[in-house]
């Protein structure tokens, strides 16, 4: 990794850089991050499938706080916990420069997401958040929709496969009645059911940005489809959502 990280140090011409699925530690995220501190010509550092926690979490956001060329950094079913959220979100309210975020399977929690909540009520670069699969809940969401209701950058939010009910369904709505940024938003594998796709068909009629959504797998049936058929009739933008829920909204339109 000391090679890796040397090679980066003097590089002048490498774009994009891809360690997924290796047995990368704390040590060798440090490595890396020092190197890429003064190095402005990597834009994309792909570090999924590793085994960076907390503390290489904490390396990669002093990264973020004085690199001003990453655009893209995904760190995708790590050990970043809640502390590692923290080290993120903080660096984000610094960062210029970052673009997009991936934290797959991170294990930030409520807590964490309540770390990104209070960076994106700062940051005015982020376009894509991924937070798939980190045991965010309804509380967690009620951070995030808070710190967004004025976000005017992020665009893309992924929410899929957490612990999110028709509670959580309910902050989001709310969102979508502010918002004007977000134009994707993924909520498969949560458990809003039909209540929830009722406070979610209430945002989407009153939303104007939003073009994808992402409902799959969420326990919503005929009473729920028909709510998000009425929101979708009265959405002008909205042109997809999880095939199966979208398909049974247009029954209930026709």
């Amino acid at each position: 990794m000391i090679i890796v990280a040397d090679t980066l140090r003097n590089n002048h011409d490498i774009e994009s850089v891809t360690l997924s699925a290796n047995q990368i530690g704390d040590q060798g995220v440090q490595y890396i991050a020092e190197a890429l501190k003064n190095n402005e010509k990597v834009v994309r550092l792909t570090l999924d499938w590793n085994k960076i926690s907390g503390q290489g979490a904490r390396y990669l956001g002093e990264l973020l706080e004085t690199n001003t060329t990453l655009e893209t950094l995904s760190l995708n079913v790590n050990e970043i916990g809640e502390e590692g959220g923290q080290y993120l979100a903080q660096a984000l309210e610094h960062n210029n420069t970052l673009t997009t975020l991936r934290l797959d399977s991170g294990r930030i929690g409520d807590q964490g997401a309540k770390y990104f909540a209070e960076a994106l009520k700062k940051n005015q670069k982020l376009e894509l958040l991924n937070l798939q699969a980190n045991m965010i809940n309804d509380q967690g969401v009620q951070y995030l929709t808070d710190a967004l209701k004025n976000n005017s950058t992020l665009t893309s939010l992924y929410l899929h496969f957490n612990e999110i009910s028709e509670e959580g369904a309910k902050y989001l709505s709310q969102l979508l009645e502010k918002n004007a940024t977000l134009v994707e938003l993924n909520l498969c594998g949560n458990s809003i059911g039909d209540q929830g796709a009722q406070y979610l068909g209430q945002g989407l009629a009153k939303n104007e940005t939003l073009t994808t959504i992402d409902l799959g797998s969420n326990g919503i049936g005929d009473e729920g489809a028909k709510h998000i058929a009425k929101g979708l009739q009265n959405n002008k933008v909205i042109h997809s959502s999880s095939h199966q829920l979208y398909n049974e909204s247009l029954r209930h339109i026709i």
